[in-house]
């Protein structure tokens, strides 16, 4: 990581700070997409490139109920809406390096699943 990145990730509260490692997480392994899923074990975290797994981490209990919700603000997503899918997009800098991301959430059987997909500007 640059100092630039450590230098923004350092003012962040521990949520925000998890969520912004799972990003930079995804980028140095060069996945198109991270997905969190939020079911009755845990919240797990899967990085994919394509229909590839990279890496999967969790269940993890800790922040299993506030990683979505966080993630939906970020993309400025309005969790009033009575649709099961909701959409939206937000910026993050790794580095130097500018990505915007697109974010999806669903209703899953299992859970609410959140899936973040990658496009470097």
């Amino acid at each position: 990581m640059t100092k630039a990145t450590l230098e923004r990730l350092a003012n962040c509260d521990d949520l925000q700070l998890w969520i912004n490692e799972t990003l930079v997480r995804a980028v140095e392994l060069d996945a198109t997409e991270t997905s969190y899923e939020r079911g009755d074990s845990g919240l797990t975290v899967q990085f994919r490139r394509g229909t590839r797994v990279l890496e999967t981490s969790g269940p993890d209990i800790r922040f299993q109920g506030d990683a979505i919700p966080r993630l939906k603000r970020m993309a400025r997503m309005d969790p009033a809406t009575e649709s099961s899918r909701l959409t939206g997009e937000f910026d993050v800098y790794v580095g130097d390096e500018e990505y915007g991301l697109r974010a999806e959430s669903t209703t899953t059987d299992s859970g609410e699943r959140m899936v973040v997909r990658f496009r470097k500007k």
